[in-house]
């Protein structure tokens, strides 16, 4: 009856069907399909349609009572998938009203409801199915940020969604926008010049034909910011006295500060402007170089920070290290090719450099902070000659080191070995001892033989 284009025979079959074995689930799928065909007919009339509103991520139902029929009429109401109604399940829902609400539909793929009216248990009509719908959820938290140059912009996309899709507009410009590369939660769209922009974000779902379904969109506006440029280069130069002179050039946009950086290094160019505060520009023009001179043993990271107003970023930085010195060197041999040696480790270096030479050949070895701290000595292989030791603090190979004398230790060379005694002549009597007992001792006997003759 399909086949031949009669669906309410053929709905009327299958309902017939389903009242006879109502658990049967191939019945009641081939009563869904057909009552999907005319739901999707033009000659569907508007009393049997369901309303089916999507929102967010719930799906609203509503529907008009029958105007024929005896009896109390109660609705069971039913969710499939489009292609598969052999797996429809039951939506929860007060089954004397005519509204219900899907709490828990799937998103990104296409979807049908079935309203069932039923009377005394039993299936009472051809069931309405609304046409095919899909839930395509927009992201959520979607928020934006000033960054220097630009904006970012945060979003918490759905779970099933497979791609998000972002429009920026100017404010106030008409067209659709240009198209934005991000990735799945966030966008940096930099440089952009100053002013209002408006972000359109839509997520996409895997739809019907293999292509994507996206989702209405959400917008938000952003504003683009003035902010400093950031210092480009820093020149250090060692002054005869001992300090170091820091130097640079200053930024087309702002002042730039030197300043001291006691937390973890940013990158040039990030947004430090929570500490404006500490950064605000002294009364004057600002300077174009510092001298820095760190306290004996202390490292210090000078870092370039451009301020204008409220804004700053982070510039280029220096690491200017002044060298402890090695203190309490103490060397002493424990074999003849072999010494030990110890001192107080030198801050803040977290390597330094133990040689030794005994005007004919020598040797070296790093030694590393970590293996001073655990209290082992340093041992090295020498020779037994005199031996001049000197250990240095080396520098960390990204800073800028002002140094410190080396710590020096001889040790003496190990005493000689001590001379061989000739040995010492046997006794006169030793010799005629040994030839007495010798003739004292009587012969072994030898075995005794048993005499067999007759």
């Amino acid at each position: 009856m399909t086949d031949r284009g009669d669906l309410r025979a053929a709905a009327a079959a299958w309902l017939g069907a389903v009242r006879q074995a109502h658990d049967d689930v191939d019945a009641r799928a081939g009563l869904l399909r057909v009552a999907a065909l005319l739901a999707d007919g033009p000659s569907a009339s508007p009393e049997s349609e369901v309303a089916a509103v999507v929102e967010d991520r719930t799906v609203r139902l509503s529907w008009r009572a029958p105007s024929h029929g005896r009896g109390a009429v109660s609705y069971r109401v039913l969710r499939y998938l489009g292609g598969a109604p052999e797996l429809a399940v039951d939506v929860p829902s007060d089954d004397t009203a005519l509204t219900a609400v899907d709490l828990d539909p799937p998103t990104g793929r296409p979807l049908r409801y079935a309203v069932f009216p039923v009377r005394r248990g039993r299936e009472a009509g051809v069931p309405r199915v609304t046409a095919q719908l899909m839930l395509t959820p927009d992201v959520a938290d979607l928020r934006a940020e000033a960054v220097p140059d630009g904006v970012r912009v945060r979003w918490r996309p759905d779970a099933s969604a497979i791609e998000v899709s972002v429009m920026r507009t100017a404010d106030g410009a008409s067209g659709p926008g240009q198209r934005v590369f991000c990735e799945h939660d966030q966008v940096l769209d930099s440089p952009l010049p100053v002013g209002l922009y408006v972000y359109e974000v839509r997520c996409g779902y895997p739809g019907p034909a293999g292509r994507l379904a996206w989702s209405p969109g959400r917008t938000i506006t952003a504003r683009v910011e003035r902010w400093p440029a950031p210092v480009e280069e820093l020149s250090v130069r060692r002054l005869d006295d001992g300090r170091v002179r820091i130097a640079w050039r200053p930024p087309s946009r702002g002042d730039a500060h030197l300043v001291p950086w006691f937390g973890h290094p940013v990158p040039p160019g990030a947004d430090v402007s929570r500490h404006v505060g500490r950064l605000a520009p002294p009364d004057g023009t600002p300077p174009t170089s510092v001298d820095v001179l760190p306290p004996p043993g202390e490292r210090l990271r000078m870092t370039a920070v451009s301020v204008l107003g409220d804004r700053a970023v982070c510039g280029p930085n220096v690491v200017v290290e002044r060298q402890g010195e090695v203190r309490d060197l103490e060397v002493r041999r424990v074999a003849a090719d072999r010494a030990e040696l110890r001192f107080d480790w030198p801050d803040p270096a977290v390597l330094t450099l133990v040689s030794w030479e005994d005007g004919v050949r020598g040797g070296e070895r790093r030694v590393a902070r970590s293996q001073h701290v655990s209290g082992r000595a340093v041992a090295l292989q020498v020779s037994p000659a005199e031996c001049r030791f000197t250990v240095t603090a080396l520098p960390r190979p990204d800073a800028v080191a002002i140094g410190a004398p080396s710590a020096r230790a001889v040790l003496p060379a190990a005493p000689p070995p001590a001379p061989l005694l000739p040995p010492t002549p046997a006794p006169w009597w030793r010799a005629w001892w040994r030839r007495w007992r010798t003739k004292q001792t009587p012969a072994p006997a030898g075995p005794v033989v048993p005499d067999l003759r007759p």
